[in-house]
């Protein structure tokens, strides 16, 4: 160079700082391209923050993969349907299994003890005590019976409500006297006598009377209103069974007596009744107060059993019972009661 001219030398300069300029700038532009591969590997290495640790609910990660020996949480158990064996035997079953085993010793202990559980009670749990008068309890006088007939049975096959006799009536009877006695001494030395009643006949088998002895005076009236029921033995066949109350006769203070009286009568056309009567003038019944308890009621009296206690038999000719406990016979008619 130290040959060559200035301006040569000059020209040679100049070539040589635009090479240096040029590789100068090739590689500062060349610098972000080398830098590029790893800047693409940092969002890999910060994929992971602490504050996705946070969320209620795992985020999955791009290209992250579970690990091998993952596995998925353990739901809990229903407790309904959790086995007896997974529970400790130190532990004491639960109320809802305990219950029917107390149920069971509860109703076997009842039981044994011949009580009856208070959800099948039909009356108070209290003990209940009948308490018997001051006055001494005679036997109940017996209802008997000398060369009686059987007494028809129901038939279970025919309803009150379907049987023709089903009404209210108006008619007559009359006292019916052994043979060969007079009608002025036709039954204990009394005379015959006659009444007009009143009966219903309900569809569910309920009687209810009236009689004219209602107005009368002693012997045989005044006297309540009879009660009592009915039953088809055949599909024109039917007996009763009712009772009223009546003044003692004697009188006797503080008692109160009645008639026990049974049908046995037939349908004769669609508005007549036709049929006998036993009455059985039944004893004195004491009315007497007596103090009670809480848990104390009045004793049933004895002397009131044949007013419940059905006779034995039944008696057409009154021949057929000559003596004491015989009822009275009477044979009556009746017509329906229509519009």
């Amino acid at each position: 160079m130290a040959t060559m001219s200035a301006s040569s030398r000059l020209r040679v300069l100049l070539a040589i700082g635009m090479s240096a300029a040029l590789f100068t700038s090739t590689g500062a532009a060349q610098s972000p391209r080398q830098d590029r591969p790893r800047a693409q590997n940092r969002p890999v290495e910060l994929a992971v923050f602490p504050e996705l640790i946070l969320l209620p609910e795992q985020v999955p990660i791009l290209l992250q993969l579970p690990p091998t020996d993952f596995a998925p949480p353990v739901q809990a158990q229903d407790p309904v349907t959790t086995p007896a064996s997974a529970q400790p035997a130190d532990q004491a079953p639960p109320v809802e299994q305990a219950q029917p085993q107390e149920q069971i010793r509860r109703s076997k202990l009842i039981r044994d003890r011949g009580t009856t559980p208070p959800s099948e009670q039909t009356m108070p749990s209290e003990t209940v005590r009948f308490v018997e008068t001051s006055e001494p309890t005679p036997i109940p006088p017996q209802i008997v019976t000398w060369g009686s007939t059987d007494f028809p049975l129901p038939d279970p096959d025919i309803l009150p409500k379907d049987h023709p006799a089903m009404g209210s009536y108006y008619g007559k009877a009359i006292q019916v006297c052994p043979a060969g006695v007079a009608p002025s001494a036709c039954a204990n030395g009394q005379p015959a006598t006659a009444l007009l009643m009143t009966p219903t006949l309900t569809g569910d088998g309920l009687f209810v009377a009236d009689d004219s002895f209602t107005l009368l005076p002693p012997p045989f009236g005044p006297h309540a209103t009879a009660h009592g029921t009915w039953n088809p033995t055949s599909s024109t066949d039917f007996t009763a069974e009712y009772v009223f109350l009546t003044r003692t006769f004697p009188p006797l203070e503080g008692t109160i007596s009645g008639v026990r009286a049974r049908w046995v009568a037939k349908v004769l056309d669609a508005n007549t009744l036709v049929g006998w009567v036993n009455a059985y003038f039944l004893g004195p019944v004491p009315v007497t107060w007596t103090p009670l308890a809480d848990d104390e009621f009045p004793a049933f009296p004895t002397q009131g059993l044949p007013f419940v206690t059905s006779p034995v038999g039944f008696i057409k000719d009154p021949a057929q019972c000559l003596g004491a406990g015989c009822p009275q016979v009477f044979k009556f008619t009746l017509k329906r009661i229509t519009r």
